[in-house]
């Protein structure tokens, strides 16, 4: 027989598996808009392309430091 279960528990599982799904595309998604509207602000076509790969990289880390918990 096993122990039973603390209540809660799986709700904080589920958020855990939640949080590592929503980083990378959260991170990806930030970089965009914001290099879009600095490329709107500046009238450049770069900087989307800057701030995306920034956001990869930001959500890369936050990814490993999900992990490592």
């Amino acid at each position: 027989m096993g122990e039973p279960e603390k209540p809660g528990k799986q709700f904080r599982e589920a958020n855990r598996y939640m949080e590592i799904g929503l980083a990378f595309p959260a991170g990806l998604v930030a970089g965009l808009l914001i290099g879009y509207g600095l490329d709107r602000l500046f009238g450049t076509h770069f900087w989307y392309l800057v701030c995306m790969l920034l956001g990869i990289a930001g959500a890369f880390v936050q990814l490993l430091r999900l992990l490592k918990k």
